[in-house]
């Protein structure tokens, strides 16, 4: 059946079929489920999962390259239910788009408004190397203007114009290297801006807009590989 001989009704909820469908499909699709009291419970549910269902298959796809993680030990009739929902269910469905979902902002947003929070928790997927930058910009933008009143300016490797630039790159995975390679240039003066700040934050300082990054794992690391720069601070 061509979905395409399918619109929703005037009331955005019900679905009407197009004049031109063959009459046999109509005669069809015309008939009452006549559903039971379980399956007009069940149909709610399966609704929900089919909402979350392509961007977690995407993002089990970037992660473990399945559509679900099989690591985990389950029982045999629970990864055969798996399989059903997870796999075969969305086999259809453009693997492209499955990523792009799991990599989109707007279908977070989405997911959380049809009440879906918990399946939006993980989303949008973000690379390790982009968590990285993001960790390393925001510690610099919080403490590279209070080191400047001091007198000691920051010299931070920058790149002309970054949307332009990254825009240029071919692919996703260029923009990657080329953001792990932003990284790597400025990691020591980061290092060196991280030690600066957790002194602060031991002090009693708060910065608004930037809690918590002593918990980051990628400035944590910070600490092992630039220690000379780190605890110049410290």
């Amino acid at each position: 059946m061509d979905t395409a001989k399918l619109v929703v009704g005037n009331d955005g909820k019900a679905i009407m079929i197009k004049d031109d469908v063959n009459s046999k499909w109509k005669e069809e699709l015309s008939k009452p489920l006549n559903l039971s009291e379980t399956k007009k419970k069940v149909i709610p549910k399966l609704h929900l999962l089919a909402k979350g269902m392509i961007p977690l298959e995407g993002y089990s796809l970037i992660t473990t390259f399945n559509h679900y993680n099989i690591q985990s030990e389950e029982k045999e009739d629970l990864i055969a239910l798996r399989d059903a929902m997870w796999y075969n269910a969305g086999h259809p469905v453009n693997v492209s788009f499955k990523k792009e979902s799991a990599c989109s902002n707007t279908v977070k947003h989405l997911l959380v408004e049809a009440g879906l929070g918990s399946v939006a928790a993980k989303l949008p997927y973000i690379e390790p190397e982009v968590r990285k930058a993001k960790s390393y910009i925001t510690v610099l933008e919080t403490v590279s203007p209070i080191i400047k009143r001091v007198g000691r300016p920051i010299e931070v490797v920058t790149v002309n114009n970054p949307p332009i630039h990254l825009r240029s790159l071919d692919s996703r995975e260029n923009v990657l290297n080329s953001i792990k390679h932003w990284c790597t240039r400025n990691a020591g003066n980061v290092a060196f801006c991280f030690g600066f700040y957790m002194a602060m934050v031991e002090n009693g300082d708060q910065f608004e807009g930037a809690r918590n990054l002593e918990t980051s794992y990628s400035l944590k690391a910070l600490k092992e590989t630039y220690i000379g720069s780190y605890c110049v601070e410290t």
